[in-house]
């Protein structure tokens, strides 16, 4: 039967009435997301303002200021995570196309929120903040121990969060979320990353200075005048004594009183000797020639056995640059003869000038003088304690300290982080890392000359799919025209080429599993040495450059598969600063 006009009509009146329901619970809705919004966006702000603040405190390594600016993240990350959690903002959060606003939002929110108390709880350890604001770095081991436990807490938490908030499509944000976002990365990044290397130094830094009973650590000194893979020939010992996270100087000697052998110290495995020669084990000075930092340590351990009769429980070497940033912390230091050495003097005082008016002798004698004193005032119980880390880290992040322990519960740590060396760095990197590795072939101190740009470049233009990648390495020898006059000791005794000459083996290792490709200088083939290094294709070429000359390398590797790559280069360490550079095509 057909509908009466009156039932029509009715219906009519209903569906009216559903839809003004509905716009009325929309309009309800809207409203009140709109006036959560303001006021999440308003604490957001707050939090965007204090999280600069704190990495102000945090470059300033300002304890107090950090904990007032955690306070301040966490009370007004706390108030926009109420605000935005409510399930009507979930709702809006499914919307197709701002959703994701809304998303984010509460994700920085929430993040923020939950990262604060991890903090917190590691700000807490007792002694943590005096013994940073004070001056006694020796008691930063036993603090380090106590704050192990909630380090690891918040590095899982605060790595959590990050990786929360990178998986937001930021091209889908409006731009002050955009911002306020990447404001609060900035500083969620560093301090996951800064955190997880403090949880991971807790788990063995303790034991390692002597807080579970006495141990002794061997440090080495490199030269960065003269290029080692590891970062300069190893010149300078010291063996440290650790006792309860107090370091006291037993014994400092060189290179010198270390006789060259027929046959090397440990057996070195067959494609080191084919690299770089048996010279790695037969010359103290050349230790660190492999990128393999375990093994270096292995033979600078067996030299100081074989010379002294004791066998260290860990080796550390660190290069020239780091002295130089302790210096920064520490302020000059003053030798016996008058002279002071100071941060931005010390390449030239202790690098450069005594191999052009000194003795051999007079060199050494230099050199003991300012590591020695150095470490004394490091040790001296009065440095700022939050700038020496600052400066430790930093040379860390550069590659410039490497650890080896031979406590194999410690190792197992160390081979996790960035102070195993540059295999080690290579091989635990994230994407797919080449390294560029320089050895010095002349036994000159020119290196303090040397720049290098680096730069890598993937191409897919292969028939088969798999990715070319191009590692270019350009050097150039900034020595003065005159150099060709300097004395043998700066110029090398044992130079192959000419006086003046910067003579130089530059290696490129790639991931295991990829294929040599050729090598050339942009116009030409180059000779190379083409050997798998312990599953790492290694590629060895050899630069000459007069001074004020200049030259390119080019370094081609061949992918596994057909997979996606994301290529990335890390270098031995030098004195100078090393620019990059953008290679040409990989393929023709």
């Amino acid at each position: 039967m057909a509908a009466t006009a009156l039932e029509r009509r009715l219906r009519r009146r209903r569906r009216a009435r559903v839809v003004i329901v509905a716009a009325a619970i929309g309009l309800a809705a809207a409203g009140w997301i709109g006036v959560r919004g303001v006021l999440a966006a308003g604490e957001l702000r707050e939090v965007q303002a204090a999280a600069t603040g704190l990495r102000a405190a945090l470059q300033q390594r300002d304890v107090d200021a950090v904990q007032v600016a955690l306070s301040d993240i966490g009370e007004h990350a706390a108030r926009a995570e109420q605000l935005t959690g409510d399930p009507v903002w979930g709702l809006a959060s499914s919307l197709p196309g701002v959703g994701t606003n809304f998303q984010a939002v509460h994700a920085a929110a929430a993040g923020a929120a939950t990262a604060v108390p991890a903090l917190d709880d590691v700000l807490a350890t007792p002694g943590l903040g005096e013994t940073i604001a004070g001056g006694d770095i020796g008691a930063l081991a036993g603090v380090l121990r106590d704050a192990s436990p909630a380090l690891g807490r918040a590095a899982t938490t605060l790595r959590a969060t990050a990786a929360d908030l990178d998986g937001i499509d930021e091209s889908a944000l409006l731009p002050p979320i955009r911002d306020g976002l990447s404001t609060l990365q900035t500083v969620l990044r560093p301090a996951a990353e800064s955190i997880s290397a403090a949880a991971g130094a807790s788990r063995w830094v303790p034991s390692m200075l002597g807080v579970d009973g006495t141990r002794e650590v061997l440090v080495s000194v490199q030269n960065s005048a003269e290029l080692r893979a590891g970062g300069g020939l190893t010149g300078t010992f010291l063996l440290l004594e650790a006792r309860e996270g107090r370091l006291e100087v037993r014994e400092h000697t060189d290179s010198s009183n270390f006789a060259p052998r027929r046959v090397p110290v440990i057996e070195l495995p067959a494609s080191v000797s084919e690299l770089y020669g048996d010279v790695v084990g037969t010359y103290v000075q050349n230790a660190t020639m492999t990128p393999d930092f375990e093994l270096s340590a292995r033979l600078m351990r067996t030299w100081w056995q074989s010379s002294t009769g004791s066998e260290p429980d860990a080796v550390v070497a660190v290069d020239p640059v780091v002295l130089r940033s302790l210096l920064t912390a520490t302020g000059p230091v003053h030798l016996s003869g008058g002279a002071t050495i100071d941060a931005a003097g010390f390449v030239q005082a202790v690098l450069v000038d005594p191999y052009l008016h000194s003795s051999t002798d007079e060199q050494t004698a230099l050199q003991r003088e300012v590591v020695s004193a150095v470490v004394t005032r490091l040790l001296s119980g009065d440095v700022d304690v939050a700038s020496v880390l600052g400066a430790i880290g930093d040379a860390v992040a550069d590659g410039r300290v490497s650890v080896w322990s031979a406590h194999e519960d410690e190792q197992r740590h160390l081979r996790e982080g960035p102070l195993s060396g540059m295999r080690a760095r290579q091989l635990t990197g994230t994407g797919d890392v080449f390294s560029v590795l320089l050895n010095d072939a002349t036994t000159t101190k020119l290196d303090s000359y040397l720049d290098m740009a680096v730069g890598v470049v993937s191409s897919g233009c292969r028939p088969d799919g798999r990715a070319e990648v191009v590692v270019e390495v350009r050097l150039h020898n900034n020595a003065p025209p005159e150099a060709r006059g300097y004395p043998g000791s700066m110029t090398g005794m044992y130079n192959p080429a000419s006086p003046g000459d910067i003579v130089t083996d530059v290696g490129v290792a790639a991931p295991p599993g990829w294929f040599f490709g050729s090598v050339d200088d942009g116009t030409a083939a180059v000779p190379s040495r083409q050997v798998v290094d312990a599953g790492v294709p290694t590629s060895v070429a050899r630069s000459t450059l007069a001074p004020g000359d200049a030259q390119s390398l080019r370094f081609r590797f061949i992918a596994p598969d057909d997979a996606e790559i994301a290529p990335r280069v890390i270098h031995t360490p030098l004195l100078r600063d090393v620019a990059q550079l953008e290679p040409g095509a990989a393929c023709a």
